[in-house]
């Protein structure tokens, strides 16, 4: 049903309407609770009608948005192939001129580099979600750029219950504020972690920052809609995004703190 659609039968019910006033007279009081029932029950067809059609674009505004990820993620695996092969001539000249003393060493040396950069696009790729993996190389070449020391462990038989986009956007949301929590710290103090697991109760997604801790007047605020304490408009929806989506599946929303950590996870 598009909006021409809409508006279509919005002007036959009042069409209508109408022509049972005249019908009826103004003085049947059925008429008057009539119209007004119907008049709600078309409003809220118009708008389950609104909240349905934003779904979609924001469903096929994530899938645009991560299937450039994904070409700029399989990009990297084909410049990564390309760079195995001079990988192997390296090898290759290693052998031809190490002395034989000290061949073995030189070349695990060299080899335990190669897999340290190999490593977060093998535990990528392993991702049975797109959208995870999207979202995950985004983070991590962030990571690089911004010094954060980044690291996620994902479940690979755990089944998150929401749709891609609202995924999507509890994801983005809890890792953005874990970073721009830590910005403020020295590099070396720059951490931000990503759980997502299942126990014998349910599923576990948690995000930690070690950036400084929420401050106790703002603890139980920060979920309510339009409360922030960063400057800039159009601020303080994110947890509130999150925290309604999250509800909306039965499950809860829980702030901690340990070893110097603050911790936003959320059970199932």
């Amino acid at each position: 049903m598009n909006d021409s659609k809409v508006f279509i039968l919005m002007s036959l019910g009042v069409g209508s309407f109408m022509i049972l006033w005249n019908i009826s007279g103004r003085g049947n009081v059925y008429l008057y609770l009539t119209i007004p029932i119907l008049l709600i029950l078309v409003h809220l067809l118009c708008l389950a009608y609104r909240t349905k059609r934003r779904k979609r674009e924001k469903a096929l505004e994530d899938y645009w948005k991560y299937s450039q990820v994904i070409l700029g993620l399989l990009e990297d695996v084909r410049r990564r192939q390309h760079e195995f092969k001079n990988h192997l001539n390296t090898i290759y000249s290693l052998m031809l001129v190490s002395d034989e003393k000290n061949m073995k060493d030189t070349i695990l040396q060299y080899m335990d580099s190669i897999n340290h950069s190999m490593e977060d696009m093998e535990k990528i790729l392993n991702i049975d979600n797109v959208v995870v993996t999207a979202i995950l190389y985004n983070k991590l070449n962030e990571a690089r750029e911004k010094g954060i020391t980044f690291h996620y462990h994902i479940q690979r038989d755990c089944k998150l219950p929401y749709r891609e986009h609202e995924l999507s956007e509890i994801l983005n949301n809890l890792l953005d504020n874990a970073f721009e929590a830590v910005l403020d710290r020295e590099t070396e103090n720059r951490k931000v972690f990503l759980n997502v697991g299942c126990l014998e109760d349910g599923c576990v997604l948690e995000v930690g920052n070690s950036g400084d801790r929420i401050q106790f007047r703002d603890i139980c605020r920060i979920f309510e809609a339009g409360y922030t304490t960063k400057a800039g408009e159009n601020r303080g929806y994110g947890l509130y995004n999150v925290k309604k989506t999250v509800e909306s599946y039965g499950g809860r929303v829980q702030l901690s703190f340990e070893k110097n950590f603050t911790i936003f996870s959320i059970r199932l």
